[in-house]
């Protein structure tokens, strides 16, 4: 069994995404996934003694998410928003009309993607990025309950082309396009990443028609960088690479 095509589906979670969130009486960032489940009609209970992140269960009739308590706030958010998300997957298959039980893999795939969209609705976020020209730490601040990680993905969401890389204690642990496989690091990546993991200030590049952004976050003596590449759709930039003159923002 197929979905008509990613795209379909994605739209189809940002819908429904939405639709809770209205239902909910949700209009503006930040959304408190415990609120939002508290609304839709879900109890939330922390359980400390639990080995998995969340279960869900009917505890006497009613529809209760139990939750491993998390210092991070934001994995808690997370993990009650992809709760929530699990409980309406159908919801986006029905709008796709999608015949019989979804595959548990592409079931979990848009219960992952509408999770995301939970906390971070494309209605609010994509004039958001437009409005913070992009940047991870300012739209983290609006976006409080989402984690820096997953702000950082959902800027692939916006139009034209770009790549997106997580950098922990200098090793890259993430990097996706939003246009297919991500190409290697240029040379210009590398050298504004190397910048802020050794400075520890945001740094926001221009050059032959590729835009480098990257924020530091240095907590407690860990460090960990996001990097944002992006360029228009009717330009290969990629195709040579470049030293840029660093500007720190």
């Amino acid at each position: 069994m197929r979905l008509q095509t990613i795209r379909g589906w994605k739209k189809a979670s940002d819908e429904v995404a939405e639709l809770l969130l209205d239902e909910a009486g949700f209009h503006s960032a930040p959304v408190d996934a415990f609120t939002l489940a508290r609304r839709l009609g879900y109890e939330t209970i922390l359980d400390a003694s639990q080995l998995v992140r969340t279960r869900f269960k009917l505890l006497r009739g009613r529809p209760t998410i139990f939750v491993r308590p998390d210092r991070v706030a934001e994995r808690q958010h997370w993990a009650v928003a992809r709760e929530i998300a699990e409980r309406n997957v159908d919801r986006v298959a029905d709008r796709l009309r999608v015949p019989g039980k979804l595959p548990g893999f592409m079931k979990q795939q848009i219960t992952n993607e509408m999770a995301s969209r939970i906390l971070l609705p494309k209605s609010w976020f994509l004039p958001a990025v437009e409005e913070l020209d992009g940047d991870v730490m300012a739209l983290k601040r609006r976006f409080a309950t989402a984690s820096h990680e997953l702000v950082l993905l959902a800027l692939l969401r916006t139009p034209g082309r770009s790549i997106v890389t997580l950098f922990d204690e200098q090793q890259t642990t993430r990097r996706f396009s939003n246009r297919g496989s991500a190409a290697p690091m240029t040379d210009l990546e590398h050298s504004v990443w190397q910048q802020v993991h050794r400075i520890g200030m945001p740094c926001d590049v221009e050059q032959d028609g590729l835009r480098v952004q990257c924020w530091p976050l240095h907590v407690n003596g860990h460090r960990r960088e996001f990097m944002r590449v992006s360029w228009p759709l009717d330009t290969d930039p990629l195709a040579h690479q470049v030293q840029p003159e660093l500007a720190f923002a």
